[in-house]
């Protein structure tokens, strides 16, 4: 087993980017192609992470958008890479937990354990940093809790394919979710086996996640949403759109986009710049923050600057550690400990299929 980089770094491939006239300068074909290729350099430069957005902010106020699902597109990315995580957003709004979980467990069996899982809520309903209402609370801890217990419905073991005794599951170690909650109800079980991961890894704004998203008005108030994160035990992702200098100054840059459309705060830290400075800050930021995703404003023209510029910096200061190679499951990359079962130490016997072998089927 091999150590995890310092400080996991990421990098968000949807559309043409995070500033909401980006596909006017770049295009914005839903080319499966762009994203794979996108993804493949990511893994190369050593991006712990690629990241695929349900939604956008800008979009609830008419910036024109465009996406491949997520899901799908990260089983897609699962096929074209070897290393990279990959994390897919899914949105809240009418999420059935059956349906969600089967479809996330069989994306981290493509991965082989690399996949990861943020529930956001629709453009229209962002809610930065956890400023959920009660009933947004209740109905995102429901999904998730919901998802879990389907995904934990596959213990391991369960598989026992004795062809000598005709037996091919343990159905003691298989179980029905029987979830009810206030918003969602889920009998089960999955009809994917548990993932590899056991749980995705869930990194969100809202409550039962495992990694908490945070952002900032400045890299002051960044720091200080992550440290109030973290003294409430929470491991910290923090969310930064970045413009670059590249063939022209980021301010140049900066100055035509938003001639096009304009580009409000979206709650994410927002770094333009010098790539120097901006690795700068970023590494002033790892010791408040468990691991970083970068949202580039165009991503044709930031992503490389990315990966030839920040990244190296940020290895040389000890941030991000070089790339080993090696194959992460994501929950190990996020340093997240394994995921336990909650059925495991008491598997109920009544209520269940038998077969007239007993107890497997």
């Amino acid at each position: 087993m091999t150590s995890r980089p310092a400080l996991p770094v990421g990098v968000e491939l949807d559309g043409a980017g995070a500033h909401p006239a980006a596909w006017r300068l770049t295009g914005h074909a839903l080319d499966p192609r762009r994203l794979a290729d996108a993804a493949r350099a990511a893994e190369e430069a050593g991006f712990g992470f690629v990241w695929l957005a349900a939604a956008r902010p800008w979009e609830a106020t008419g910036g024109v958008s465009a996406r491949l699902e997520p899901v799908e597109a990260a089983a897609f990315l699962a096929a074209v890479t070897t290393r990279v995580g990959l994390v897919a957003e899914t949105t809240l709004e009418g999420a059935e937990p059956f349906h969600l979980a089967n479809r996330l467990a069989s994306l981290d069996w493509a991965a082989q354990g690399r996949a990861g899982w943020a529930p956001v809520w629709s453009a229209d309903r962002s809610v930065p940093d956890g400023a959920l209402g009660s009933s947004e609370h209740t109905e995102h801890e429901e999904v998730v809790d919901a998802v879990r217990a389907l995904w934990d419905t596959w213990e391991d073991g369960v598989f026992l394919a004795d062809e000598a005794s005709g037996r091919f599951l343990d159905l003691d170690r298989w179980h029905y979710a029987d979830f009810r909650g206030e918003h969602v109800a889920v009998k089960g079980p999955a009809i994917t086996p548990r993932p590899p991961q056991g749980h995705l890894p869930v990194l969100g704004h809202g409550p039962g996640v495992d990694v908490v998203r945070v952002g900032g008005a400045d890299p002051a108030d960044a720091a200080a949403r992550a440290d109030a994160a973290r003294a409430a035990g929470a491991r910290v992702l923090l969310d930064v759109e970045v413009l670059l200098d590249a063939d022209r100054p980021a301010a140049a840059r900066l100055a035509e986009l938003d001639a096009r459309a304009t580009w409000a705060p979206t709650g994410q830290l927002r770094l333009v710049g010098a790539p120097a400075a901006v690795a700068e800050t970023l590494a002033g930021l790892a010791a408040h923050v468990d691991a970083i995703r970068l949202d580039p404003a165009v991503l044709a023209v930031d992503a490389p600057v990315l990966a030839t510029q920040v990244l190296p910096a940020l290895a040389s200061a000890g941030t991000r550690a070089p790339s080993s190679g090696a194959v992460l499951a994501l929950r190990t990359a996020l340093a997240l400990p394994p995921a336990g079962n909650r059925f495991a130490g008491r598997r109920a016997s009544d209520d269940r299929p038998t077969t007239a072998g007993g107890r497997a089927a």
